[in-house]
């Protein structure tokens, strides 16, 4: 059984569930890791690692000089996480157990995101919610 059935069964057990999830707002580092009002919204977050530890299940993901805490708990332990790779993490943002007035990531996705260009995204994201802002007006 994965993790994520375990948990439903420990919620409900007997009964099937119907549970959905965010695919996650995307954000910039910058934009939430010092905004504390978003504790317990769903995001997604581009970045290198910089570091990870599946002992202590903590990793940094880094971009343009910002960092955010990683809590991989909700990580497959079969998924190899590299070092100095870029990857995309689906999660909810929660208050960081260390610092009260930053936020840290508990994903429950994670893709590797090598090759991508990174100059491009950021502009593809620019010109996306320039679209999403137009078309809510």
């Amino acid at each position: 059984m994965k993790l994520f059935e375990l948990g439903m069964a420990a919620l409900n057990p007997g009964r099937v569930t119907d549970v959905s999830f965010s695919a996650g707002t995307i954000y910039h580092i910058h934009e939430v890791v010092r905004n504390v009002e978003m504790a317990g919204s769903s995001v997604k977050l581009l970045g290198l690692l910089r570091d990870h530890d599946p002992i202590s299940m903590r990793a940094t993901l880094v971009m343009d000089n910002d960092a955010i805490s990683i809590d991989t708990t909700f990580i497959q332990e079969d998924t190899i996480l590299r070092e100095n790779k870029l990857y995309h993490f689906i999660g909810e943002l929660s208050v960081s157990p260390t610092n009260s007035i930053e936020l840290q990531l508990r994903p429950r996705v994670v893709c590797d995101a090598t090759g991508l260009d990174i100059n491009l995204w950021k502009k593809g994201l620019e010109v996306r919610r320039k679209h999403l802002a137009s078309i809510s007006m």
